[in-house]
């Protein structure tokens, strides 16, 4: 279920993100908005985001507080979570090489550029989305290391 809600608001940030830079290109003219590297810029901007996050993922198998079996869960959780994470990043280059490849080319006419804006618009819109969600991610992190911390501290109470 979670795999089909994160696809389905994967598709309307999609969506969401190619109006508004319809929007944009229908109020300011297509031959304005033909500069790549603002674009460009926005797609890999999450990069160093999505980075801190996989290294605070990391940070998690090296906890001392948990014994075997929570381990071993965590460190499959986390992971699948770095997989992901590495999944956004490939996302990232990718669409950014594609924008700058068919902003470049551009020898399509005005229908071309359209299209190719539109579609960057697109990628923005999900671009944005993932951000969201790496920034969940990033809370769980926090929220689960604070609650090692209070357990090891209610164990160290126990113990007096």
């Amino acid at each position: 279920m979670k795999v089909l809600s994160t696809f389905i608001f994967t598709i309307l940030s999609f969506l969401i993100g190619a109006l508004c830079l319809f929007g944009l290109i229908h109020h300011f003219g297509v031959d304005k908005l033909t500069a790549p590297s603002p674009i460009i810029a926005v797609l890999v901007l999450p990069l160093a985001y999505c980075l801190q996050a996989i290294y605070k993922l990391s940070d998690l198998k090296e906890s001392q507080q948990l014994n075997g079996d929570e381990a071993r869960r965590l460190f499959y959780i986390v992971d699948l979570k770095r997989g992901r994470l590495f999944t956004c990043i490939v996302f990232y280059f990718l669409s950014a090489i594609f924008v700058g490849i068919s902003m470049m080319i551009g020898d399509g006419g005005q229908l071309f550029k359209k299209i190719t804006l539109i579609i960057s618009g697109g990628l923005l819109g999900v671009t944005v989305f993932t951000i969201f969600i790496i920034y969940s991610l990033m809370n769980e992190v926090t929220n689960f290391k604070a609650k090692l911390v209070r357990r090891e501290q209610d164990e160290k109470h126990r113990k007096m």
